[in-house]
């Protein structure tokens, strides 16, 4: 899921919960023994899945009590599991307050703003999602209107959908793929279910009449056409299909192949990884990490920009002043490697004079079982960068050279390489102070046109004698 996997399993016990309380609502049975156990554990973990789980666990309790026939006795039943819901909550809130020393989430700041251009976007959201879910969305809507009167745990789906919902326009959460409405489609189910019951027993909620055969033909070919419906719309869905084109096979996949890269090649030099994609990438990297987009940066998070809000919800913070400060080695565009710095640290960085003589943008190639080219922006003397040699040199890896993408560095089990098979043009990053440098080539035998470089000159043309791989340039101090 787009949504990350505790989002699909968070709507996957918030069903589990609805399907083990709706019973109790119906038949009016107390809730005891093993189910108030079970779904204490439910409350449990709803409340550390996710920062709205607290809400969704007091609301289900609320909506029980409130639709149950003995009220007084549901309400005594159901409170150790609000209790629950709370005491969870609150030990979180010590947790974080003790670890980061806050009590709101950082993505919450990143996030949430209240402004009107995200409710509106996340509007036609829902409108999308409601085109794609329009069969079982039908169905639903079709077993509500033929019902003169709503059961008690029907009222309890349709108040929790219906809180959800506004939880989304209000807050104004982003829709990409559809993925904060994954609960609604369990909730959508059952009042489907419900409808194809009502016809399947002769188009009445009498639960006592006999099925006949007939009844259950039609209830069955009604099942059929709706999954059916439901199936194709999902799969011609725009947003879903990008998803499983792109997210899965593309997106997460490359974007583990570069964090292995990086890792293979930098491991050693422990750099600081800047990102705007601050997922998969770090995460195979293994490296320190800077989120610049500050849903895990707490700098970045609680200094907000004016008219924050206004732009792509979730992706609208940024700082490249703090940014250039933190002095990361290495920086990875978008999502998989852009060539140009983008979101709002992005358009900051790339017109500051600071950044653009501090670093170089490279071209790199992935892990397998890609091994695509990729850009990132080095840190000329950072970690990754040039080092100073004891005679007063200097060592330019070969990372540093690959300014163009025909010039991608390779991958090896030893770092990144150039491979040369003849003349080849580079640029050399701004040199630390004036005077003339011989230039050496490391790991191939070759030479260098001109072999002293003025300072002012950071166009060079390397000879290889024959085809190799170039380590490294070195380039010591030469007379005048």
């Amino acid at each position: 899921s787009v949504a990350g996997l505790e989002g699909t399993l968070f709507a996957g016990l918030v069903a589990l919960a609805v399907a083990g309380l709706r019973p109790c609502l119906d038949d009016g049975a107390p809730l005891a023994g093993r189910r108030r156990w079970g779904l204490s554990l439910l409350v449990g973990v709803l409340t550390l899945l996710r920062p709205e789980g607290v809400g969704v666990a007091l609301l289900l309790v609320l909506l029980f009590v409130d639709q149950h026939p003995r009220r007084r006795e549901a309400l005594r039943a159901a409170a150790p599991l609000a209790l629950l819901a709370l005491v969870t909550f609150g030990l979180q809130l010590a947790f974080r307050w003790y670890r980061y020393g806050d009590w709101v989430p950082n993505t919450a700041r990143a996030k949430l703003s209240f402004a009107l251009p995200q409710v509106l976007e996340a509007l036609a959201g829902l409108e999308a999602a409601a085109v794609s879910a329009s069969p079982l969305l039908a169905l639903a809507l079709i077993g509500l209107g033929l019902r003169g009167r709503l059961s008690r745990s029907t009222i309890f789906v349709v108040g929790l959908g219906l809180a959800w919902l506004g939880y989304v326009l209000i807050f104004g959460v982003r829709m990409e793929a559809q993925r904060h409405l994954t609960l609604l489609y369990p909730l959508l189910a059952m009042l489907s279910a419900d409808t194809v019951m009502a016809f399947a027993r002769r188009g009445t909620i009498d639960t006592t009449s006999r099925l006949s055969a007939r009844w259950r033909r039609l209830a069955m070919v009604a099942v059929a056409l709706v999954v059916v419906a439901f199936a194709a719309l999902q799969w011609r869905d725009r947003d879903l299909r990008w998803l499983r084109s792109h997210y899965a096979t593309r997106l997460s996949a490359r974007g583990l192949a570069i964090g292995r890269a990086i890792r293979r090649a930098f491991a050693p030099q422990d750099p600081l990884l800047a990102v705007d994609a601050a997922g998969a990438i770090p995460y195979a990297a293994g490296t320190r990490a800077l989120d610049m987009l500050g849903l895990t940066d707490a700098w970045i998070a609680h200094h907000p920009p004016p008219g924050f809000g206004y732009g792509l919800a979730g992706h609208d913070l940024g700082d490249g002043d703090y940014v250039l400060r933190r002095a990361p080695d290495i920086l990875v565009a978008g999502i998989l490697g852009e060539e140009s710095l983008s979101y709002r640290t992005g358009a900051q960085l790339m017109h500051d004079p600071r950044f653009l003589e501090r670093y170089t943008r490279v071209y790199l190639q992935s892990a397998e079982p890609f091994g695509e080219p990729f850009a990132a922006f080095l840190r000329n003397h950072g970690a990754l960068g040039e080092q100073p040699m004891p005679d007063g040199g200097r060592r330019i890896p070969a990372a540093l050279l690959a300014g163009r993408r025909s010039l991608t560095a390779r991958l090896t089990p030893e770092g990144y390489v150039l491979h040369l098979e003849g003349p080849t043009p580079v640029e050399l990053p701004p040199p630390p102070g004036p005077g003339l440098w011989r230039v050496h080539l490391e790991g191939v035998a070759g030479t260098c046109v001109p072999i002293l470089v003025p300072t002012e000159e950071r166009h060079v043309e390397l000879h290889p004698e024959g085809a190799g791989d170039l380590v490294a340039l070195r380039l010591t101090p030469a007379s005048w």
